[in-house]
């Protein structure tokens, strides 16, 4: 202390000591400070081992301005050495990493102590450690260190400490990172979104924040897993607030995410965050917004079809809001853009801009005078009127769904007169539109719309009576329309205002169903997906009248069943997703107990009506075998309170074997009568557990066993015992029959009848159609029983190629005939008789080969890959040396020597009239057998197709060679061959090879290359009669609707060089019929003459309407 400082003195000892001394004595000592303030970085990291376990009883001794002390000691201690590193952290195992982490920790531990006290205060010494941990933010590892670090961040910022405007930069960038992944945690939006209000503070014109913070939020924009959670929209509409360019860019990047994405919430997402950020924004950035909103909707009208839907998406929350505010700012940005492009002679424009003026409709500032806005509602009333009857189908398809939304939406608002008159342009003009079905669909599903306004009941009813004539219409998406518009008349109608009776008959519902039902059953192939919505609609109108009351379904069921009998069967094959399975399975068990009693009875009276009682016990039969399958596809599933096991206990019990078991028997008196209902009585009974049915089970067997059975009971034979895993049983007869015949085969001695080998041969190919017996049959044969078709195989393939190579060395046949080629068939080599088993044989040889294989699971052991006899097989016939031979026996047939030698008359000669006879008996067996050939390339050749979906490109390879020696054996038989048989063979040919270059093309691993050499051999063979013009036509309408264009080019010049120019015609129409490959051909558009239209063979067309009338009768049992 110095002396100008120093305090009086003060009597005492002190006072007379010497100057110097004094001085020392009197200098002022410090008091004892605390334990926990911290002097160096020894004493921090010792503090921090001493509190680690809790840093609330620290934090507790504080009082009045300790907090402030210990932060500035803190401070003084390790902000410096913080400060200092410019590096990234590499963990917490060196010093300074230690020292971030006890400094992040007690920082963290601070602020949430501080925030959780009734008045939290933060000391200002506080950020002189927050400041460095702040600037290192970015640099630390993920992990506690850094969440730490940017928890106690937070804590300060939400409080606003005085000062903590210098924390912004690096917690921002933080949080924004986090939120900145693919897909990014809720709590992290939610984290981002709180500190929402430091975004305006940043200096946006930095360059360092523009270059990364701003991208990195621009990408946040483009996440749509940020935009599906409401936090998430708030904040992207907040920074579509904070800058003019910068709201330009993220308006780029809505557009990106728009465009990459199809899914309809990502387009109201982004809607609302577009509303929000106008709403929000001020001055020039809002400016900035509403002109990011008109490039929204140039891009609805200007883009394509797909574009423009997203763009309108994106508007859909400008048009669903009618505030006041909200309804002008569209009105005025509409304006420019609208009116304009709803005229042009773009028919994609229009079509646009109709669907824009429906989904904003009405399109009217809300400033205007009553008088004024009266006008302009009613103008767009009449545009809508006027685009009802727009040139384009698209266009008025769309003017009819846009109309109907209008009046679905404002119905009380819109003048009756209006109201009428769209009506009546929709039910009158558009559902009737001969021209085109989808402005006919439209109609059925515009009128949907506005049954959906209950306030619009009283006056649809006769509107929906004026389009009943779309329930028959040709087109099933039209009729499948107008049945979910007659749905929704059901779900919807609230008294006797509306109902679906008023609409339609019973009966027309019933014809509907059956026809459908006739349609898919009997091409189970086809794409029938429209007409199976069909039948699941009508179902659902249709199951209550019958399922409604319990104690009436038998009742009620019969009268369907009287009525329509197709009808009873769809009804009862699709009613499972709206009948609960008790109630199915009570209408099952009464269809089956009465119409098994009533069996016998029927068979005792009369012929004819025994007849037609039999026809209908039949289907009903069907019909409780389709409820009983509904209900084993369901089996394991809970269906309610009920139980599905309850619901199995309940059918074992009603369903025995005793009631049944009789119409089995082979002695009955009405046997021939009984045995007609075996087959769905197998049906039935096949659905449930066969430990309730010993005696039939054992029936089943001894069925399969008895000779010349019919093929289609053999069939349910078949399935039954797949269902109940007997197969193997019923095949064991069957497998033994043909074991032996191989064998015989081989040893050329074959002493089976050929009868019963083709019979088995039929059966055995029926069997691996099904897929549930295919399976089972597979898994029944044996490693022999392959090893059986391998020995067929290698028998047929032996004879083939000698009887190849001995033709070839006996050319020319009219100079001489050898001693050796009398005997046996001319091509196999085999008894003569055995020649017409030979190509089903190879057929089903090949496919259990085939099907044997398995690309994924070794053969079986001692045994090869099943598919390698079937591969050494194919490269056999389609051998080079194979298709010489056939060529040149085909060259030498066509000599005039050879048949002159043929025709002439028998000479004395007794050597030489025998060797003419021999050949022409050789000649006419050479007919024979090439026919057979024919055939049996024709099966190899499907199974070949079919290879590709086990992965065998080896027997793909073949296929082209194939096909040649088919032909070739085609036309051998064709010259020796009556002109009937001829015709029967070639039109088999061709169907099988056209139906086999469809299944080729539809197969996914096959290039499209084979599809045109296929074709290319195919059409090589046309002659003048064959084939037909409309099975010609039929091929190449496949090829042109399929087949890429640079293919279609080449094979149209190729047509050109070939001999028959009906070919070339019929290509280059039947490419001219698609529109996209006739603008890449640049051919003119066909004209279609009346007697050209594609009508439904089961209909009759109205001229007026378009409308369908079924007027045929249908089957009563289908014959699948």
């Amino acid at each position: 202390i110095s002396d100008s400082t120093a305090m009086p003195a003060v009597q005492g000892k002190e006072n007379s000591a010497p100057r110097g001394r004094k001085q020392v004595q009197t200098k002022v000592e410090p008091p004892d400070q605390p334990d926990w303030v911290v002097r160096n970085l020894a004493e921090f990291d010792r503090l921090c081992s001493r509190f680690s376990s809790g840093w609330e009883a620290l934090f507790s001794q504080f009082q009045g301005a300790d907090a402030y002390l210990f932060w500035r000691s803190v401070s003084s201690s390790v902000a410096h050495i913080i400060a200092a590193s410019h590096v990234p952290l590499s963990g917490e195992g060196d010093a300074l990493g230690r020292t971030v982490k006890n400094v992040g920790q007690l920082a963290f531990q601070f602020t949430e102590w501080t925030a959780s006290q009734e008045s939290p205060m933060f000391p200002a010494t506080l950020l002189g450690v927050l400041q460095p941990l702040h600037d290192i933010l970015l640099t630390l590892p993920p992990g506690a260190v850094q969440s730490n670090v940017a928890k106690a961040l937070e804590k300060v910022i939400l409080h606003k400490v005085e000062g903590c405007e210098f924390l912004y930069g690096a917690l921002i960038m933080l949080l924004a990172l986090r939120v900145d992944v693919v897909k990014p945690t809720h709590a992290d939006v939610i984290r981002l979104w709180k500190h929402h209000v430091i975004l305006k503070e940043l200096d946006w014109d930095d360059e360092e924040c523009s270059t990364e913070l701003k991208s990195t939020l621009m990408r946040i924009m483009m996440n749509k897993n940020v935009v599906k959670f409401s936090e998430g929209i708030n904040l992207c509409a907040t920074l579509m607030c904070m800058e003019t360019l910068f709201t330009k860019d993220l308006n780029v990047c809505i557009e990106n995410a728009v465009v990459g994405s199809c899914r309809p919430w990502v387009h109201s997402a982004y809607s609302t965050i577009l509303l929000k950020a106008w709403e929000r924004a001020e001055g020039g950035v809002k400016l900035t917004v509403e002109f990011c909103i008109q490039q929204w909707m140039t891009k609805a009208v200007a883009s394509s079809s797909e574009n423009a839907k997203k763009a309108r998406g994106v508007l859909q929350e400008f048009h669903d809001r009618k505030e006041n505010s909200v309804v002008d700012l569209v009105s005025r940005l509409y304006e420019p853009i609208l009116w304009r492009h709803l005229t042009v002679p773009n028919w994609k424009v229009r079509c646009n801009a109709t669907a824009l003026l429906a989904a904003a409709f009405p399109v009217v500032s809300p400033d205007l005078p009553v008088v004024r806005h009266e006008e302009e509602t009613m103008k767009q009333y009449n545009k809508l009127y006027e685009l009802l009857s727009d040139p384009s189908d698209q266009v008025r398809r769309v003017a009819v769904l846009g109309a109907c939304r209008v009046l679905n939406r404002f119905w009380e608002i819109v003048p009756t007169d209006q109201s009428c008159r769209l009506l009546t342009q929709i039910s009158e003009v558009c559902a009737r539109d001969s021209s085109s079905p989808s402005v006919r669909c439209a109609a059925a599903e515009g009128l949907r719309l506005v049954v959906e306004n209950v306030v619009a009941h009283p006056a649809m009813a006769p509107v929906l009576k004026r389009v009943r004539h779309l329930l028959h219409d040709r087109n099933p998406a039209v009729r499948g329309a107008f049945v979910r518009l007659l749905y929704t008349v059901m779900q919807w109608s609230q008294g006797p205002q509306l109902s679906c009776l008023d609409i339609v008959d019973s009966r027309d519902l019933m014809l509907l169903v059956a026809s459908e039902h006739v349609r898919v059953t009997n091409n189970p192939r086809n794409d029938n997906n429209q007409s199976k919505i069909v039948i699941r609609n009508v179902c659902q109108l249709l199951t209550p009248s019958i399922f409604k009351r319990p104690e009436e379904m038998w009742g009620r069921a019969s009268q369907v069943l009287q009525m329509c009998p197709h009808a009873f069967l769809a009804i009862m094959s699709n009613c499972g997703h709206a009948v609960p399975a008790y109630q199915r399975a009570k209408l099952a068990v009464s269809l089956f107990v009465v119409v098994t009693s009533g069996i016998r009875d029927a068979a005792k009276t009369p012929a004819d009506v025994a007849k037609e009682k039999i026809t209908q016990s039949r289907v009903a039969l069907q019909g409780a075998a389709a409820l009983l399958e509904s209900l084993s596809a369901a089996r394991g599933q809970d269906i309610g309170d009920e139980g599905l096991a309850k619901v199995w206990n309940f059918l074992h019990e009603q369903i025995r074997e005793e009631s049944f078991a009789e119409h089995f028997g082979q002695d009955t008196a009405a046997g021939n009568v009984l045995r007609r209902v075996q087959r769905e009585l197998l049906q039935c009974v096949s659905m449930l557990d066969s430990d309730h049915f010993p005696f039939t089970r054992d029936q089943i067997v001894c069925m399969a066993s008895e000779e010349h059975l019919e093929r289609r009971l053999f069939m349910s034979v078949c399935r039954a015992a797949a269902s109940w895993g007997i197969l193997d049983q019923v095949l064991l007869p069957m497998q033994k029959t043909m074991r032996a015949a191989a064998e015989e085969l081989s040893s050329q001695t074959l002493t089976v009848d050929v009868a019963v080998v083709e019979e088995h041969l039929a059966s055995l190919k029926h069997a691996l159609s099904a897929p549930l017996c295919r399976r089972q049959c597979l898994s029944s044969v044996k490693a022999q029983d392959f090893a059986c078709s391998g020995t067929v195989l290698r028998v047929i393939a032996r004879g083939l190629t000698a009887s190849a190579a001995l033709i070839s060395s006996s050319l020319p046949l009219s100079s001489g005939f050898t001693t050796k080629m009398r005997r046996g068939s001319p091509l196999f080599g085999v008894n003569a008789s055995v020649c017409r088993v030979l190509p089903d044989w190879a057929g089903v040889a090949c496919r259990v080969l085939l099907l044997m294989h398995s690309p994924t699971q070794p053969p079986t052991e001692g045994f090869d890959d099943p598919i390698d006899d079937l591969v050494s097989f194919v490269h056999t016939l389609s051998a080079d040396a194979m298709l010489q031979s056939l060529s040149k026996l085909h060259d030498e047939l066509m000599k005039p020597s050879l048949w002159s030698l043929l025709n002439e008359a028998p000479t004395k000669k007794k050597k030489s009239a025998e060797s003419v006879v021999s050949l022409r008996s050789w000649v006419e067996q050479l007919g024979q057998d090439a026919e057979a050939c024919a055939v049996m390339f024709s099966n190899i050749l499907e199974v070949v197709t079919c290879s590709g979906a086990v992965g065998s490109t080896a027997l793909l390879s073949k296929r082209h060679a194939l096909s040649k020696c088919m032909f070739k054996m085609m036309q051998i038989a064709t010259l020796l061959q009556p002109e009937e048989q001829c015709a029967a063979l070639n039109r088999r040919i061709w169907e099988a090879s056209s139906g086999l270059l469809r299944q080729l093309h539809l197969a996914c691993d096959v290039p499209s290359v084979s599809c045109v050499e296929g074709l290319d051999d195919l059409l090589q063979q046309v002659t003048p009669t064959w084939p037909t013009s409309v099975e010609l036509k039929t091929t190449l309408q496949f090829a042109a609707e399929h087949f890429e264009v640079a293919s279609l080019t080449a094979l149209i010049e190729r047509c050109k060089e070939m001999p028959m120019a009906r070919v070339a015609e019929t290509f280059a129409e039947s490419c001219s019929r698609h529109r996209h490959v006739r603008t890449a051909l640049g051919m003119p558009e066909p004209v279609i003459h009346d007697d050209e239209a594609q009508v439904p063979e089961d209909s009759h067309i109205s001229q007026e309407d378009g409308s369908v009338c079924l007027t045929q009768d249908l089957p009563l049992v289908s014959t699948q």
